[in-house]
């Protein structure tokens, strides 16, 4: 068995994940060398209906996988911690792509790629399980082909960012389903920033905004209301406790008031929910509004292209909150 330091300095990262050395010796328990030969990726490429340049690129890294024991081995860890693992042993997750040197000794960011398409045998048994009539299906399909080609497409990534695998896993899971212009998560478990609003811990389903299209607000309409009409169908939610939809977002930031316009997309999106909170997450206006994932040393070289962005710079230099806001969804 391999050791998790071993792994970790194989793929350049900068420290173990403790996650790894959780689940390390229960995957390896679990672990066949041939198990991604075993699966016929053509027929799950077609399934999704990948990109044929896509298609050539996964062949091409599997090939890889096949002949590199410990990428193979490292690409089953990831499948188990994505797929089975329990949430208290894969805490750090969200950590893995702050190891800003992976992947430069050896494998690619395709890897990703591959971890997500090797769940496709769970996500069709939990598409049937839930019940998820055909367009459901057919969203759950382009959910999966949209992250795939995201990254490369986006940022010019040869693969998948770390991050975009954990969040499409919620598809192969069956806990996201895609309703048009918004996603919808469930949350068995219910979610903890909610508990200082609620007696009990509610069910919660956290709506999640893809970056795919613009917040018009039919669009947001229509997957408000579909998402209310089947998604009680497909969960079993306690008798007498309905799920609790909420959001927490930049989008529902108050601050975006003080400058855009009653009209725009933005303050209308907000006022389909009730803010409970706000927390100081200026993370999230660098990420989605400039595309950054680190505050840049100048922060007068920050683009100003348009209002939003031309604001929220101004409000940067000057050291202003920018804070994100938790908000439920209203009746639609």
């Amino acid at each position: 068995m391999y050791k998790a330091k071993e792994l970790a300095d194989y793929l350049s990262f900068d420290s173990v994940p403790s996650s790894w050395e959780h689940c390390l010796e229960d995957a390896w328990n679990l672990y066949s060398p041939d198990w991604l030969e075993r699966m016929n990726f053509k027929e799950i490429m077609e399934f999704y209906d990948l990109e044929e340049p896509l298609q050539a690129r996964i062949l091409a890294e599997l090939h890889l996988l096949n002949s590199d024991e410990r990428l193979n081995f490292l690409c089953w860890l990831w499948h188990y911690i994505l797929f089975y693992a329990s949430s208290e042993d894969c805490g750090d997750i969200w950590t893995w792509d702050s190891h800003s040197k992976a992947f430069s000794s050896h494998g690619s960011p395709m890897i990703a790629v591959i971890v997500l398409l090797s769940g496709s045998r769970l996500h069709r048994n939990n598409m049937e399980k839930f019940h998820f009539e055909p367009e459901q299906v057919s969203m759950q399909k382009y959910g999966i082909r949209y992250y795939c080609g995201w990254d490369m497409k986006k940022h010019g990534t040869d693969g998948m960012r770390f991050r975009q695998m954990i969040f499409a896993s919620g598809l192969i899971t069956g806990l996201m389903t895609w309703h048009g212009r918004l996603q919808f998560e469930w949350i068995p478990e219910g979610f903890a920033l909610l508990d200082p609003f609620f007696s009990d811990r509610p069910p919660a389903v956290f709506i999640h905004i893809p970056e795919d299209g613009p917040l018009d607000e039919p669009s947001v309409s229509a997957a408000l209301k579909s998402a209310l009409a089947h998604i009680p169908g497909y969960y079993d939610f306690p008798a007498g406790h309905p799920p609790v939809f909420f959001t927490q977002s930049w989008l529902l930031s108050p601050q975006l008031k003080e400058f855009l316009p009653a009209d725009s997309r933005i303050l209308r999106f907000q006022k389909y929910f009730e803010i409970l909170d706000t927390q100081p997450c200026p993370g999230d206006f660098l990420y989605f509004i400039f595309d950054l994932t680190h505050t840049p040393e100048c922060l007068d070289n920050l683009p100003g292209q348009t209002l939003l962005q031309r604001e929220i710079k101004k409000r940067m230099i000057a050291g202003a909150s920018l804070d994100r806001g938790l908000g439920v969804l209203k009746e639609v």
